[in-house]
Order: structure tokens, then C-alpha cells, then sequence
């Protein structure tokens, strides 16, 4: 108990002050739906003029509806039935209306953000040299700073989006809302379990990199290609493997791929956290200066930066297929930046031995 207190003393304001954001983007989603539906309920036509927009001819109508009640619920329907078979899923409601529960990347971001300060604080403050020269086990430290964060993470994401379930009942019709409990559920365990995965990610990032410009830079970089990235891994998925009939999944929409997303989200978010856990009992605390606090990750981190690569510059051709020939440029010039920084300590060295031979 004495390292809880140790970590809870230390980080208890970044704790409460991660937890307030969170309720504050749980109220503020409400806020915005039912400010957004009620401008809307304001905005739409009047019986009246409904049947006088009827009278017009189609092509010049500013709605598809045929009944008053069909417009209507087209207009203040936050999420809209299901449109398309082929894509349904009992779990998520796959076409979305002003859509205020969602996969909303802003609030990833700071989930994001949160595992990396997490990490990177106590590191270059130093708190973890204080903490190992207390006594404490390595691993055991790791544990119980991350479980502290992790379970804010988890269960905080449960309670805000159960919060804007609850929000929103409450504030406007049911049939306005159109989420059904299971739906309400699906989006809730896909957004957990998105929103660990993106903790465990952000943690590993602060954990591993030894230079704080370093760290500056990459997280920008990683949070401004990731969406780009996984969107462009999921056409690339769905042209090779997937029918054409069927609509390719993605990230913020998985589609009939819900549980293979959430399974995989779990699978590496429990790999993120032992790589972190496995990585912080073999960092140099000593150190400080290299770019990577676990050489031994390298091949890892040249392996991501490979995949990464590749998605971002996939090559296509006229028809938005892609083409693999051009699609290689980007991640071998990765691969030989990745063996050149690989082994650039010895080059240095062998370039030295050399001009002190001559």
C-alpha cells in the first residue's frame, strides 16, 4: 500500500483532473445534442408547408419524404434505422443521425494523451529513480501506476458514455433518440475498449522514448496519421479480402467486423501493456540520452514505422486500387533509415577507430 500512496500523492491531481475532463465531455456531448435537436425541431416545416413541398415536383423538393411522419423522424432522429442488410449488426447502429454517442477521435486523442503523460512525467522528472531507489520493484511500480490510470481509463469511459445514454433520455423523446439497450451497450464496450487500447499505446510511447523533443514530436505526428492510416489499412483490407458487395469497415464504423475490432482492440491493448510492463524493467535509468530507453525494441519500433509508412504512401491506380510495386518505396527507405539508426553507434565507432588508425 505504501507505493499506492506514494503514486496516488503524485498523481492524484493528474487523476482528477483526467476524470473532471471526462465528465465534462460527457455533459457537454448531451449539451450539444439536445441544443442541435432542438434548432432542429425549430427548423423543420410545418405540416402545412410539408404538403405544399409535396405538391412540387420532385426534383426541386428539399425532402424525400413521403409522409409528414417519415420527415419528421428523418429530421430529429439522433440515430436512423438501419439502411443497408448487407452492413447490419445487432450491436452497433451503423447509420448515424446527428450521432452524439460515437467513436469520436478528439476524445481518444486525450486518452492518448493521458498514457503518455502518464508515463513520460515520471521519467524525466525522475520520480521513477526516486521510486527504485526507495526499495520498490520495478514491476511492481509499473502495475500499480498503470492499473491506477487503466481502471480511470476503463470504467471512466463506461460511466461517460452510460451518462450520455442517460443524458439523453432524459432530455429528449425516446423515439427521438432511436438507440436501442444493445446498441447503447455495443457502442459503449466498443468505445472501451478503444479508448484502453489508446491508453495502453500513449503509455508505451511515453515509456519508450528517452528524449523529450523526441517524444514532442512523434506524438503530433502519430495522433495527425493514425486515423489516415487505419482507414487506409481498411480499404486496403477490404479490396483484397472483403466482397464487393460489402462495405469495408473501419475504425469509426467496424461494420459486420464489431467483434473481430473489439477482440483485436483487447489483444493489443493487453500486448501495449506487457511490451510497457517488459520495457520499464529493462530501461536504463541512467541514460537519459537515448532516443530509445529499450534498444532491445528496436526491431519492433522499425516494424510499426514500416507499416506505418506503407499505409500512409500507398500507391493507386485510375480507379482508387491500389498498386503494390509503388506502395514498397516508403517502407524500405523505413526499413534502411530503421538498420542505419540500428547500427549507428557502431558505424560511429568504426569510423572513429578508423581515423585514429590513420
Amino acid at each position: 500500500m505504501a507505493i499506492l500512496r506514494l503514486i496516488w500523492r503524485r498523481h492524484r491531481w493528474l487523476w482528477l483532473v483526467a476524470a473532471l475532463l471526462m465528465v465534462l465531455y460527457g455533459g457537454s456531448v448531451v449539451d450539444q445534442a439536445h441544443k442541435t435537436h432542438t434548432a432542429m425541431q425549430k427548423e423543420m416545416m410545418t405540416p402545412v408547408r410539408f404538403d405544399r413541398e409535396l405538391k412540387k415536383p420532385k426534383d426541386e423538393r428539399s425532402t424525400d419524404a413521403r409522409t409528414y411522419t417519415e420527415y419528421r423522424d428523418d429530421t430529429l432522429m439522433l440515430y436512423h434505422e438501419q439502411l443497408n442488410v448487407v452492413d447490419d449488426t445487432a450491436m452497433l447502429p451503423t447509420t448515424y443521425g446527428i450521432q452524439p454517442l460515437r467513436v469520436d477521435f478528439f476524445y481518444l486523442g486525450g486518452i492518448f494523451l493521458l498514457g503518455v503523460v502518464v508515463a513520460a512525467w515520471d521519467h524525466y522528472s525522475r520520480f521513477d529513480r526516486f521510486l527504485m531507489a526507495a526499495g520498490l520493484t520495478r514491476r511492481r511500480t509499473y502495475w500499480t501506476r498503470a492499473g491506477l490510470f487503466f481502471g480511470l481509463v476503463v470504467l471512466g469511459t463506461v460511466l461517460v458514455d452510460t451518462g450520455i445514454v442517460g443524458g439523453l433520455y432524459a432530455l429528449l423523446p425516446a423515439h427521438d433518440v432511436n438507440l436501442s439497450l444493445q446498441q447503447a451497450f455495443g457502442l459503449t464496450l466498443y468505445n472501451t475498449t478503444l479508448a484502453a487500447l489508446c491508453f495502453a499505446v500513449g503509455q508505451l510511447y511515453g515509456l519508450l522514448c528517452g528524449r523529450l523533443w523526441l517524444l514532442a514530436a512523434l506524438v503530433p505526428l502519430t495522433l495527425a496519421s493514425a486515423n489516415q492510416t487505419l482507414q487506409n489499412l481498411g480499404v486496403l483490407f477490404g479490396q483484397t479480402f472483403v466482397k464487393a458487395n460489402v462495405s469495408w469497415p473501419r475504425v469509426d464504423n467496424p461494420l459486420w467486423a464489431y467483434w473481430p475490432f473489439v477482440i483485436g482492440f483487447v489483444l493489443v491493448t493487453g500486448i501495449c501493456l506487457g511490451l510497457a510492463a517488459w520495457g520499464f524493467t529493462h530501461l536504463s535509468l541512467e541514460h537519459d540520452g537515448t532516443a530509445l530507453m529499450v534498444p532491445a525494441l528496436r526491431p519492433l519500433v522499425i516494424g510499426i514505422g514500416m507499416v506505418v509508412a506503407f499505409a500512409l504512401f500507398m500507391g493507386t491506380d485510375d480507379h482508387g486500387h491500389f498498386v503494390w510495386q509503388s506502395s514498397l518505396f516508403a517502407p524500405l527507405l523505413t526499413l534502411a533509415l530503421g538498420v542505419l539508426w540500428a547500427q549507428w553507434s557502431r558505424l560511429t565507432a568504426a569510423i572513429a577507430r578508423r581515423r585514429a588508425a590513420a
